[in-house]
């Protein structure tokens, strides 16, 4: 998949849209919305036991030696005069969805769960030993765990 590398930005988040909202529809089905126009918070909305949810969808980048895929999870909006950085909140989305290309997965990340500007998730395990109670599992953010864990929190 080397193609990957050759794709523009634009194409890249539109692809990792299309992946994510086609594994969200496997939960909600068809009750799937986006933004009629560019520069919204939420990049998706889906509908589930009646309540809308945003989710924001970010490419992830592997770093290979720490073993993690890494996700932004702020944003850059520009003004007339300035550039400002942006942190999604709670207000704002629920979710940060994550499509990682060379694993073609996708990660759902609740919004409370992210960084100030980052998150990494595990891919493979640590060289040396850490406390793995600390450690973001990539496999425990997999979209079809969370959407999974979400249906059952609304079903109790």
């Amino acid at each position: 998949m080397n193609y990957w590398n050759d794709l523009n930005t634009n194409l890249k988040g539109s692809i990792g849209e299309h992946k994510v909202a086609l594994e969200l529809v496997k939960h909600v089905g068809h009750d799937i919305f986006e933004p009629c126009f560019i520069g919204s918070k939420a990049d998706l909305v889906f509908w589930l036991e009646n309540r809308y949810y945003g989710v924001q969808v970010k490419n992830a980048r592997l770093i290979k030696k720490l073993g993690h895929i890494y996700v932004t999870t702020c944003t850059y909006e520009s003004g007339r005069n300035n550039t400002e950085r942006l942190k999604y909140d709670k207000n704002m989305i629920d979710f940060i969805s994550v499509y990682y290309f060379k694993l073609d997965k996708c990660y759902l990340i609740p919004i409370d769960e992210v960084g100030k500007s980052g998150k990494a998730l595990r891919i493979e395990p640590p060289l040396v030993q850490h406390n793995r109670s600390t450690i973001n599992w990539a496999q425990d953010y997999e979209l079809d765990r969370v959407m999974t864990q979400l249906k059952d929190a609304h079903s109790n």
